[in-house]
């Protein structure tokens, strides 16, 4: 940890590893000082891209969420590959879900998702100058549709509970915060 923490780590084990993410299970000390586990995520971090079109328009995709059986309005992201820079993985997920690529990345800010059980950071970045990637969307990810919005739409879809995803929320939010 970076910071000084009030929890004491005892032990640690490995409960289960993926290619995307490990569970751990920590033997801990709590702040009040009594014994307990404590059990959380760690990855690579993650991308979320805010793609805009000459217009000025934002690309959301339509994605199906195996864990929650819906479909969601989002920006496009994905999971940093170890040793993969920012640049590299936004890049990837583009094109991967919307067979786009960015000519510039901005880095907007960091948001961190289900703090309380991962330290799974995600990194905002604002892409501009579209055009065609070279490899093509990959449905195999229950992306169903996609749709130039703007941010005037966006908003009324987060008032309306249309865009109930928390990353997808945060960088609405710092779109506002840069004045996109």
């Amino acid at each position: 940890m970076t910071e000084e923490s009030p929890w004491k780590q005892v032990s640690s084990r490995l409960v289960h590893q993926t290619p995307w993410f490990t569970l751990t299970e920590d033997e801990v000390t709590t702040p009040t000082g009594k014994p307990g586990k404590y059990t959380y995520v760690t990855t690579d971090g993650f991308v979320v891209i805010v793609a805009r079109n000459a217009d000025g328009a934002l690309l959301l995709i339509r994605q199906f969420r195996y864990p929650t059986a819906r479909q969601f309005w989002e920006f496009p992201a994905g999971l940093i590959d170890a040793g993969e820079s920012l640049e590299d993985a936004a890049q990837r997920e583009l094109g991967e879900e919307t067979g786009l690529k960015a000519g510039t990345w901005r880095v907007l800010g960091d948001i961190y998702e289900a703090v309380s059980n991962s330290n799974q950071r995600g990194i905002v970045l604002l892409a501009d100058h579209m055009s065609e990637a070279e490899h093509r969307r990959d449905l195999a990810d229950g992306i169903l549709k996609q749709r130039w919005l703007s941010l005037r739409e966006l908003n009324a879809m987060a008032v309306a509970g249309e865009l109930p995803d928390t990353k997808t929320l945060a960088t609405l939010y710092l779109l506002h915060v840069h004045g996109i």
